[in-house]
């Protein structure tokens, strides 16, 4: 497993793989703690291509990529603290 990552804050060209990113996170991951009605409703919103590059320019997005070009993702929308 390569674990060399470029840590950078998202761009446009990024929505439909951020937007595949959240939908498959919220099916495939979440399910385990929410009912299937939560998590379908919750995977809705990222039904919405618009809707994704809209959050890129409004909110704080930092993707990491490999050299495979697998993404991931941490988003903020709000100011907040980071801590280690």
């Amino acid at each position: 497993m390569n674990t060399d990552f470029t840590i950078r804050i998202a761009q446009q060209p990024d929505a439909l793989e951020l937007m595949s990113l959240f939908q498959e996170t919220v099916l495939h991951i979440n399910k385990r703690d929410y009912s299937e009605a939560e998590v379908a409703d919750w995977a809705s919103c990222g039904n919405d291509l618009s809707r994704i590059k809209d959050m890129i320019k409004t909110h704080y997005f930092i993707v990491a990529t490999n050299q495979q070009s697998q993404l991931s993702l941490i988003h903020i929308s709000e100011p907040t603290r980071l801590r280690r």
